[in-house]
């Protein structure tokens, strides 16, 4: 993956929060490997990514801070023990990843179904030679980007 590789998903991620959610974003300094460690969250979305790019886009974020953007997407407020809550999750992966693929100009990109993951300070893991990228993001909702 290249540095301008990550431009499409931070593109995406402002579109999608902004567009869907009504939540600004700003972006930290990229760092190498899976740096959500150790960060306040409680739910993750994971989309995979295959083609000329491979990884996948994780977005994690604080559960109880996440519930009105949720709600947003599910039409109606929901908790995070709510079924629309894990719906809107995945769903909100699944806007960022397939936004990011179509300003992927002249790369051949599939992208997978939705996975959202549950439990306070959960880790996702990368296989040991993936080099990873993850991007630290500031909304209402506390998320962060991982590449």
């Amino acid at each position: 993956m290249q540095a301008n590789d990550v431009i499409p998903f931070l593109d995406a991620t402002r579109r999608v929060f902004d567009t869907m959610l009504r939540m600004s974003v700003s972006f930290g300094e990229p760092m190498a490997g899976a740096a959500a460690e150790g960060l306040d969250h409680d739910v993750g979305g994971i989309i995979g990514i295959s083609g000329d790019l491979v990884g996948a886009l994780v977005l994690v974020f604080p559960g109880a801070r996440l519930g009105r953007g949720a709600g947003a997407l599910a039409g109606r407020p929901v908790g995070v023990d709510d079924e629309l809550f894990i719906d809107a999750i995945g769903e909100l992966a699944n806007m960022v990843s397939g936004a990011a693929k179509s300003r992927c100009e002249g790369k051949r990109l599939s992208i997978g179904c939705p996975t959202v993951v549950t439990g306070p300070g959960h880790r996702v893991h990368q296989l040991s030679d993936a080099r990873g990228v993850c991007v630290p993001c500031g909304c209402e909702a506390g998320t962060v980007l991982s590449l």
